[in-house]
């Protein structure tokens, strides 16, 4: 909050957590009662525990899906007729490069990540009508919580764009979220973030693509 009212910006702070519904209902209750409206939201929640597929628990299972997919639904929910009623609404979700191939002792965050993109096709498919639409970010890169990970099991192309993102700096993709609602995006059309995976609702349906940097600018592949 401090960083966003330093560099003229406004921010209120919600310690609700989305992991439960009553958490991700007062989360976009305390955005209603500042603000008096909602145009856009962005989830982006996470947690990890890792497990082999013989060892995870269900309550391994269960947590991680608490908050990625349940924690997406817990606010999707109830901000989404309002922006029905309103005639506008942007809503970005995360997914992972992991969701689209899984990884190793990852199957709770996988199974969660693949279905975050479900959900974000049904909301694009539902809110289109209403001017409500939703779009996936799906990035393929090193963060704290991704750290050590064995990548095997990504073909060798999206080995190939797994490159570290600054320690703590969450710049490259929350650029292609801005860009999802910033220019009224039905999907990413390029990116600023180098070599980012990406899978976009485009009117309900999935359309995979990644951008690439250049010298002279940005273009996408399919």
């Amino acid at each position: 909050m401090r960083e966003i009212k330093s560099a003229g910006g406004e921010a209120i702070a919600c310690t609700e957590s989305v992991a439960t519904p009553t958490g991700g209902a007062a989360i976009i209750a305390a955005a209603f009662e500042r603000y008096g409206r909602l145009d856009i939201l962005i989830h982006n929640a996470g947690i990890v525990r890792s497990r082999s597929l013989q060892q995870m628990s269900y309550e391994d299972f269960d947590a991680v899906l608490d908050v990625h997919l349940r924690g997406a639904f817990h606010v999707v929910r109830p901000a989404f007729p309002h922006m029905c009623a309103a005639g506008y609404g942007r809503i970005v979700l995360t997914s992972s490069i992991g969701g689209l191939y899984g990884n190793h002792g990852v199957a709770n965050y996988a199974a969660a990540k693949a279905g975050v993109i479900g959900l974000s096709n049904v909301v694009a498919l539902e809110g289109g009508a209403h001017n409500v639409k939703c779009n996936v970010i799906v990035p393929a890169a090193e963060t704290r919580m991704a750290q050590g990970r064995d990548t095997s099991g990504y073909p060798r192309g999206a080995r190939s764009w797994w490159r570290p993102l600054s320690v703590g700096s969450p710049t490259k993709p929350v650029r292609s979220a801005v860009r999802c609602w910033s220019r009224s995006l039905a999907g990413l059309r390029g990116s600023p973030s180098p070599k980012l995976l990406a899978c976009a609702a485009i009117h309900g349906r999935s359309r995979r693509s990644a951008s690439k940097s250049t010298r002279s600018g940005m273009h996408r592949r399919r």
